[in-house]
């Protein structure tokens, strides 16, 4: 009986050290992800080669020392941040309301990754803030007429905002305004200087027409109304300018 107890003992102090090797092999098996790139930390600090740039572990199989290293991943993907909603006083006074949407992905490269991982602490809040802000002041410098369309307001805050971008790491893959419209009394503003306008022209030409033949009856109900500043044009069935009659 002895013997056999005398067996086991021995197999089992080979057993335990070939068993904790297995499960610390086990332990330190870690998996990069398609589409990530990481980075190994050892006693706090980032391996590096011999040229002082941390060392990038890409997609698959990658072993880290139990209690002495971690790996540490992040996703090269394009990453989408919606901009909130703010309101922006342009440069004639009109105030409008404006959102985005910025587009980046990580460079595939050792800085960027250890910038991103390192260097700049929530990613999506900071670029959301930073291109929040760029675009305030793009659209502080603005007026209207540039801001109607759009193009003129994307470009710039897009030639803004790359180069810091670059610094984080990111490269900018697209900006978009996703809604860029008048406040309420910025539209009834917007409106009456259309109307303003429309009135005017037809101010002009009714002016034009009666100083070439004095006939208003010539002209149309809508241009006569714009004239007397009344909607009475449906009354124009001859000439306001009538011969006097005898009495």
């Amino acid at each position: 009986m002895s013997t056999i107890i005398d067996t086991f003992a021995t197999l089992g102090t080979g057993l335990v050290p070939a068993l904790a090797a297995i499960g610390g092999a086990i332990g330190g098996s870690k998996f990069v992800q398609e589409g990530e790139r990481g980075l190994k930390v050892r006693f706090g600090k980032v391996r590096r080669d011999r040229d002082g740039n941390p060392k990038v572990v890409y997609p698959g199989f990658c072993f880290v020392i139990p209690t002495i290293e971690r790996l540490v991943r992040t996703h090269v993907r394009t990453r989408t941040f919606n901009l909130p909603t703010q309101e922006v006083v342009l440069a004639d006074r009109m105030v409008f309301q404006v959102s985005g949407v910025v587009r980046v992905q990580v460079r595939d490269d050792a800085h960027a990754v250890y910038s991103v991982l390192y260097e700049t602490s929530n990613i999506g809040s900071v670029v959301a803030d930073y291109v929040t802000t760029e675009l305030r002041e793009v659209l502080a410098k603005s007026t209207y007429e540039q801001v109607v369309t759009g193009e003129s307001v994307v470009k710039q805050v897009t030639g803004a905002i790359k180069a810091q971008l670059n610094q984080w790491g990111l490269v900018l893959t697209q900006f978009n305004l996703s809604d860029c419209s008048p406040t309420e009394q910025t539209a009834r503003v917007i409106l009456l200087g259309a109307e303003t306008g429309m009135r005017a022209d037809a101010l002009l030409l009714a002016a034009a027409k009666v100083a070439g033949d004095r006939n208003v009856a010539a002209l149309s109900p809508t241009v006569a109304a714009a004239l007397i500043g009344t909607p009475v044009a449906t009354s124009l069935t001859g000439s306001f300018y009538e011969p006097a009659g005898d009495s």
